[in-house]
């Protein structure tokens, strides 16, 4: 949160041997900011301007320049602008002009006026012209997809130079070396399905195979733009899908005949994927899974036993909120077999007395981060229970839990030490008596010292639909 408006000057020193600088939600950074501190960092590699709300598209401009390696800025292996609102399609091709192929991660989601267009520039693709008419964009992608093969972005330029203008054709300025894109959030699909394909076909084809995490959020996002990606990200280790709504089991089974090294699987908010997608993917990653979020799928038992037997060694994080079809048994299964599990997210799930007793009952001793919010049948002893067998607990929400009183909260104050993060809204029978302990032993204390601050809300946004729809029928 730096607010001062001098930072270039104050930097000015110590930033000529700065490799990583993390400037989010610093409200003062403007363009001129940006570009002071990249011509005095020479060595900066990795920048985080993360809801920087000041800058504007034309912060990484300085001339459309093809050889840009010694303008300021070119040296930047890793970029994270999300939440930008005034970036577009054309501050991203600035980037890649000035980037090339050195650059190895880009987060821009959440610019919503980006469009699909920067696919195409990922691509380390060019052309003449700065920007294609959307009657353009579709004679490109009626031209890519009329030719079939690999060599179908090159050879159906050749087949129509006759018809189109020269400034529809692209350069291949650079081979791109992204193995890490956040495109989450983005509106990518204005134009014409087929153009869209086409833009994913033609990042792919190009990118593709050093792509090790990708992450796409969108309600629009088609399933022939995945199932036209999966032949070609074979190597990616990270998949997120968040809200990708349209995504049926079919198109997850042809991904995981890709996708065979996947370690993280993030499909919250897919709420038409069932037991078959689930089960084919953990089955392409068995023995590698390390986080699987299932928020707000349809899964059942029945896949139950073929997950765990799949991953349930490798597990470390799991996400089953909202999954509204797992039964107290289903549920249980996990906490019996996942027994390397770091982090463990059951918010609004059946779990009864046998996922609770299970959770207890194995003890999980690494488990840093749990989630209980709205179990029907939590009460203190449970709350004691994970308190007394959890003693690496950082993070626990058990928000919206009626049974919940006094007694389980000054246990789990009392028993975890390495608490962070509590979340304890909707606990109508708790009162201040647990949180008397830490007061006195502020005052005691240096006063202007806070050794522990309880979080009584989560600050982010969710990303699921029902704790939207919980939130805003709930009657407290």
């Amino acid at each position: 949160n730096f607010t001062d408006p001098k930072l270039p000057e104050r930097l000015a020193q110590p930033g000529r041997h700065l490799t990583a600088l993390d400037l989010s939600y610093c409200l003062y950074v403007c363009d001129e900011t940006v570009k002071s501190l990249l011509e005095t960092c020479h060595q900066l590699v990795e920048l985080n301007l993360s809801f920087c709300s000041s800058l504007s598209e034309h912060v990484f401009e300085y001339g459309i320049n093809p050889a840009g390696s010694n303008l300021p800025g070119s040296q930047l292996r890793s970029l994270s602008l999300s939440g930008c609102c005034n970036l577009t399609s054309s501050t991203v091709r600035c980037i890649t002009y000035l980037c090339g192929d050195r650059l190895q991660q880009l987060d821009i989601s959440w610019c919503r006026d980006i469009d699909s267009s920067v696919l195409w520039y990922l691509a380390g693709l060019q052309f003449l012209t700065d920007t294609l008419t959307d009657e353009e964009n579709l004679v490109v992608a009626r031209t890519l997809s009329s030719s079939d093969g690999q060599l179908s972005i090159w050879l159906g330029w050749l087949r129509v130079l006759g018809t189109l203008k020269l400034s529809l054709l692209p350069r291949r300025v650079f081979i791109p070396s992204l193995v890490s894109l956040d495109v989450s959030g983005i509106d990518l699909f204005t134009f014409h399905k087929s153009v869209v394909s086409a833009a994913f076909e033609a990042f792919v084809y190009c990118a593709g195979d050093r792509l090790q995490r990708l992450v796409l959020s969108s309600s629009d996002l088609p399933e022939e733009a995945l199932r036209l990606m999966a032949p070609h990200i074979s190597n990616l280790s990270s998949l997120s899908l968040i809200q990708c709504v349209k995504l049926e089991c079919e198109t997850l089974a042809e991904v995981a005949r890709h996708c065979q090294h996947l370690k993280c699987i993030d499909l919250k908010g897919v709420s038409h994927v069932g037991n078959d997608g689930v089960v084919s993917l953990c089955n392409a990653s068995r023995n590698q899974l390390r986080m699987l979020s299932l928020g707000e799928s349809c899964i059942t038992e029945e896949a139950v036993s073929c997950i765990t037997d799949a991953c349930a060694s490798t597990l470390e994080e799991l996400d089953l909120s909202w999954c509204e079809d797992l039964t107290d048994q289903g549920l249980a299964q996990f906490c019996v077999h996942c027994r390397s599990l770091r982090q463990l997210r059951l918010r609004r799930c059946h779990a009864d007395s046998c996922t609770l007793s299970a959770l207890v009952s194995f003890r999980h001793t690494y488990l840093h981060t749990l989630n209980l919010s709205s179990i029907d049948l939590l009460m203190d002893c449970h709350v004691i229970e994970v308190s007394r067998c959890m003693p690496v607990l950082r993070v626990i929400d058990i928000s919206w839990n009626s049974d919940v009183t006094n007694t389980g909260i000054s246990a789990l104050l009392s028993n975890c030490p390495l608490l962070s993060s509590c979340c304890l809204d909707g606990l109508k029978r708790v009162t201040a008596v647990p949180f008397w302990p830490m007061v006195v032993q502020i005052t005691e204390q240096d006063t202007t010292r806070v050794i522990w601050t309880p979080q009584l809300s989560d600050l982010v946004e969710s990303t699921l639909a029902s704790d939207r729809l919980y939130s805003a029928f709930s009657p407290f």
